[in-house]
């Protein structure tokens, strides 16, 4: 990149290289190289072009809102991904609470934790299904609680 200044300039100023916040600074962990025009590309035009499309379709679900509506929103695939990966962890919380409540005897607010992490186990599972989603209950599980 040395032989030209100006796409070196270019490059510093769009990523900020050199500074702390930019490409390789304090807490970057990006790395990057130079890509002649001989390497062949990962993908062909076409395999981008279809990865593209299948981004863009997108799925419907619906949920209850905290007041009680019922809401319908639009999925991309990784849009799903994302709403499932925050379904396991309000789960993990839910069965968090569920084993600190059993352990200092609160039975009601204990029963209460169990049905909500019931109720968020079927919204999962429900979600994933219409996503056409592998549920992945493991990542739930990780939390070495047991049955709760």
């Amino acid at each position: 990149m040395t032989e030209h200044p100006e796409i070196m300039g270019d490059f510093i100023t769009i990523t900020g290289y050199g500074t702390a916040g930019g490409l390789a600074g304090v807490n970057c962990r990006h790395s990057f190289w130079f890509v002649s025009k001989s390497q062949t590309p990962a993908y062909t035009r076409e395999q981008l072009g279809n990865m593209k499309e299948k981004e863009a379709d997108t799925k419907e679900f619906t949920f209850r809102d905290r007041k009680g509506n019922y809401v319908q929103k639009k999925f991309t695939p990784y849009e799903a991904t994302q709403k499932m990966r925050q379904m396991e962890n309000n789960m993990r919380k839910t069965r968090l609470n569920a084993v600190n409540f059993k352990n200092n005897g609160l039975d009601e607010a204990y029963s209460n934790a169990k049905n909500t992490y019931k109720n968020q186990y079927e919204l999962y599972n429900k979600f994933c299904e219409a996503m056409k989603l592998r549920p992945q209950i493991n990542r739930v599980h990780v939390d070495g609680l047991g049955r709760v």
